[in-house]
C-alpha cells in the first residue's frame, strides 16, 4: 500500500528531511512523499514510522500563519 503526503508544503520538506535523517527510506514523486509498503515490512516497522511523524509534529515549528 502507499501512503501519500504532500511535499509542496514547506512543512512537509522538514518533515522529509527529518525522516531521512533517521534512516526512513522513501521519495518525493510530483510533489508527494511516498511510502511504499509491502509484505516484508513489519507491523513494528510501520509503527516506528508512523511514531517518528508523531514527534516530528509535536516538536515541528508551525509555519506563519498556521493555526
Amino acid at each position: 500500500g502507499l501512503i501519500l503526503v504532500s511535499a509542496d508544503d514547506p512543512a512537509m520538506n522538514d518533515l522529509h528531511a527529518f525522516l531521512s535523517a533517521r534512516g526512513v527510506r522513501f521519495s518525493i514523486r510530483r510533489g508527494i512523499l511516498r511510502f511504499s509498503l509491502h509484505i516484508w515490512n513489519t507491523e513494528e516497522e510501520v509503527d516506528r514510522v508512523v511514531g517518528m511523524c508523531g514527534e516530528w509534529g509535536r516538536t515541528a515549528v508551525p509555519a506563519p500563519g498556521a493555526p
